[in-house]
């Protein structure tokens, strides 16, 4: 599934999303885990990633987190990407999209 994100430079970023498979059904998360990247562009060497926790496995709620001490250092558009580790240890991309973070006017110390 492509979303895309925007993020507002500075400010601690936070959402809360289901996983869902190609049939829109939930995905039970138990023994899962999940990973993500964010990056300039494919071939970029520098990388930040996501804070993910898995809130209710049953329900396959899940939280993508960011806090302002990252997003602060970030400005433009990036990718990203959220991967899936079953309790078979195969890998499935359940998210990608672009993250665009807006910058801030306010200086703040």
């Amino acid at each position: 599934m492509s979303y895309n994100l925007e993020i507002y430079q500075g400010s601690d970023y936070s959402r809360t999303f289901t996983v869902l498979d190609n049939t829109n059904n939930i995905v039970p998360l138990t023994g899962c885990s999940l990973y993500s990247q964010i990056k300039r562009n494919l071939t970029s060497t520098e990388s930040v990633s996501f804070n993910i926790n898995i809130l209710n496995e049953q329900q396959a709620l899940v939280s993508l987190t960011l806090p302002y001490t990252i997003t602060s250092t970030l400005h433009g558009t990036y990718k990203y990407d959220i991967f899936l580790i079953d309790p078979y240890q195969k890998h499935f991309k359940i998210e990608n999209g672009l993250v665009t973070f807006t910058s801030k006017i306010t200086n703040y110390p």
